[in-house]
């Protein structure tokens, strides 16, 4: 009696384990069936959640282009907008003039007794101890009255460096060239310009 009553309770210990079994593996299958169709809902309905956008940071360049910037930063430093070379070994020297087009800072290369060799719409950048001047491709003019290797050299644009000797010397150089100059006026520039009108 004792024997069938054990094997009896065995039977439904055992019957009791296989369900225990089953009903763990069906509730961890629900389970995990559950959580895939939430987490495929929540992708499909829920909005995406991004990094946040790295903000850029928009830096001011410290060129000058207009001819209103070059006043209030560079030009401060210049003592002159004009300035004639004293370097010249031809006795006629080039004039430099740092002027305002419609706005722009407008960079002019005239010779005395010759003509305007380069001029057009030009940006100053800081660089160093010294700004470099360029006027691009777009923009340059080359005179009539330039010499060859002038026209040559800037058809494709020109870049200059001007360095500030002291508070009347400037230092002007390019490719193959450079040239010291001091202050002059607007109105020495037009006086050497009338002459080759007369």
């Amino acid at each position: 009696m004792m024997v069938k009553r054990n094997t009896q309770l065995l039977a439904i210990l055992a019957s009791f384990q296989r369900t225990s079994v089953k009903s763990i593996l069906i509730n961890s299958l629900l389970s995990f069936l559950f959580l895939s169709g939430l987490s495929v809902w929540a992708a499909s309905e829920l909005p995406q959640l991004k990094p946040a956008p790295e903000k850029q940071v928009v830096q001011e360049s410290p060129c000058s282009k207009l001819y209103s910037s070059f006043q209030t930063d560079i030009g401060k430093k210049l003592n002159s907008d004009t300035w004639i070379e004293t370097t010249a070994d031809d006795g006629k020297p080039l004039f430099i003039d740092l002027g305002n087009r419609e706005k722009n800072l407008f960079l002019t290369f005239f010779k005395s007794n010759e003509g305007v060799w380069a001029e057009g719409n030009a940006e100053i950048c800081p660089d160093q101890n010294l700004w470099v001047a360029k006027i691009t491709k777009n923009d340059i003019t080359v005179g009539k009255s330039a010499p060859w290797p002038v026209k040559l050299g800037f058809s494709g644009g020109a870049k200059f460096k001007l360095t500030l000797i002291d508070t009347n010397k400037l230092k002007i150089a390019t490719f193959g060239w450079s040239g010291e100059f001091i202050p002059a006026s607007k109105e020495q520039l037009a006086k050497e310009k009338a002459k080759l009108i007369q």
